[in-house]
């Protein structure tokens, strides 16, 4: 046998002379603890809205007409509103995405930008790297809320020249005359 393995293997029994092998059967599942934390967390700062059955999804033109579904996804309709959530926590970005929906519905506006931010990864002063971008992972949830999709016909990541990844195209419903 080759003198090196001969060596790294008797350092190896040295190294894990005292450790014992766990009971796996004993071991909490982490990601359920995790996940169950995540769901307290944002229920309890009220940021997950009560959403229906049949959700909106990101790029999903298919209640839009052939030309207004284009001018949409390339970004080439007129802009009513634009919101800017950068620097806000997930519970005042909620609160303002409301507020801003409801003011450009009453309003009969149709096309909106709503800007994010991209998210990405930051390293703090400590040393720790710390994910970001909540608020641009919780929008498709939000705008499946039972106050607002009522609203939504269609929401969209935008074009580079108003903001790209960092920013969500969207499109309300025409309030129709009774």
């Amino acid at each position: 046998m080759n003198k090196k393995i001969v060596e790294d293997e008797q350092l190896w029994e040295i190294f894990t002379k005292g450790i014992k092998k766990i009971n796996h059967s004993k071991v909490p599942n982490l990601a359920v603890k995790q996940k169950q934390i995540k769901i307290r967390f944002a229920n309890e700062i009220n940021i997950l809205p009560d959403v229906s059955r049949e959700t909106l999804k990101l790029g999903n033109l298919k209640n839009l007409d052939t030309a207004t579904g284009t001018k949409f996804s390339k970004g080439k309709m007129k802009i009513d509103g634009k919101l800017d959530l950068h620097g806000l926590t997930a519970k005042q970005a909620f609160i303002s995405l409301k507020e801003f929906l409801n003011k450009h519905y009453s309003r009969a506006s149709r096309c909106l930008i709503v800007i994010t931010g991209k998210g990405g990864l930051q390293v703090e002063e400590n040393g720790e790297i710390k994910k970001t971008g909540i608020i641009k992972r919780l929008l498709p949830v939000w705008l499946n809320d039972k106050e607002l999709k009522p609203m939504i016909l269609s929401f969209t990541i935008a074009k580079d020249k108003d903001g790209g990844n960092g920013a969500f195209y969207i499109l309300l419903k025409r309030q129709r005359k009774k």
